[in-house]
């Protein structure tokens, strides 16, 4: 796991485990799309978290995509949500978790 993940990676992470979810394999991509993506298991169902940067730009963090398999391409990588990393983000922590209760 790289050392300069946001603070809100960590949040999210611990949020998950709090839901059961188990940590499985991260990965550093080479997607300029993705700074770190991590997988989570809980009752046979995966999911990967992406951490994205900006549309059409390779900065900072902007936001966690969410999906079923490591992502090919930006667009799978939100497939079950996406949670902005921005100003209020922890008011849509909970309904970005709730995505993955069914």
């Amino acid at each position: 796991m790289p050392l300069d993940l946001p603070q809100q990676w960590f949040v999210l992470v611990e949020a998950l485990q709090a839901k059961g979810w188990r940590e499985e394999a991260g990965d550093v991509p080479t997607d300029w799309w993705s700074l770190y993506q991590q997988s989570f298991v809980r009752h046979g169902q995966r999911i990967v978290l992406s951490l994205l940067t900006e549309p059409y730009g390779d900065g900072p963090p902007w936001a966690v995509g969410a999906s079923r398999e490591f992502p090919e391409n930006r667009q799978a990588a939100a497939q079950l949500g996406t949670l902005v990393l921005g100003r209020g983000w922890r008011d849509h922590l909970g309904a970005f978790l709730r995505a993955f209760d069914s």
